[in-house]
């Protein structure tokens, strides 16, 4: 998928948690596969670059920092 809020220049960070092993990230637009194990953290601008991740076998979950136009609104 790609994200639909935020801006192009501002990255993402995601940070992938669990118990799985041998996940990868795919980012198709580029032709990049990432190996996207626990503790494994990824910058990147979701909205210029479609991602997704592989199979999981295990838990897995995902902790996402991104940021929005009205964080910003609302702090000027």
């Amino acid at each position: 998928h790609m994200d639909a809020n935020g801006r192009p220049q501002w990255l993402d960070l995601l940070v992938s948690v669990g118990d799985h092993k041998e996940l990868n990230m795919v980012l198709p637009s580029i032709e990049i596969w990432l190996w996207y194990n626990p503790g494994s953290v990824v910058a990147m601008s979701g909205q210029l670059l479609q991602h997704r991740v592989g199979v999981v076998d295990g838990d897995w979950g995902v902790v996402l920092l991104y940021m929005h136009d009205n964080v910003h609104e609302h702090v000027n």
